[in-house]
């Protein structure tokens, strides 16, 4: 082999194995999802040990990729149901840069719900919020994967 070839050929290797990497990768994200959306749907189906978890919660982390728009609504509405029980309600992001505002729209939303949010800053997911956290509320099954291989 000459030297252009040889130097080609090392060039290709490396590439190759990124692909394969990179291909592998995906479809064990893919298997993960679809063992989680199996749980969800277990859960759903009999959601007694959900319900008794969530009786017994005193602190409630809810999950969003920004934590600028719906982990903010939804932990404004968890607050205003629990009303003063004595439950910690906190939200983040798992994709968040710190202090980011809340999305307008949500702002006009919770002041609906008499709720000021114009002071929210966006903060990143730790693993001491989730280790602390009795219940964990994520928006979708993807971000329910990467939270599991994040802090598990």
């Amino acid at each position: 082999m000459t030297e252009p070839a040889a130097a080609s050929a090392t060039a290709a290797a490396p590439a190759w194995r990124a692909r394969l990497v990179q291909r592998v990768r995906r479809q064990a994200r893919r298997v993960l999802e679809r063992v989680e959306l199996r749980r969800a749907e277990a859960v759903r189906r009999r959601p007694a040990s959900l319900v008794g978890r969530l009786r017994r919660a005193r602190r409630v982390l809810v999950l969003c990729q920004g934590n600028v728009s719906r982990s903010v609504l939804a932990a404004q509405m968890l607050s205003i149901a629990a009303g003063p029980a004595g439950v910690s309600i906190r939200s983040a992001g798992l994709g968040t840069v710190p202090g980011w505002r809340a999305h307008p729209r949500v702002i006009a939303r919770c002041e609906l719900l008499g709720v000021d949010v114009r002071g929210h800053g966006s903060v990143a997911v730790t693993a001491e919020m989730v280790r602390d956290a009795d219940v964990v509320f994520v928006m979708e099954v993807a971000q329910l994967v990467d939270m599991t291989r994040r802090f598990r």
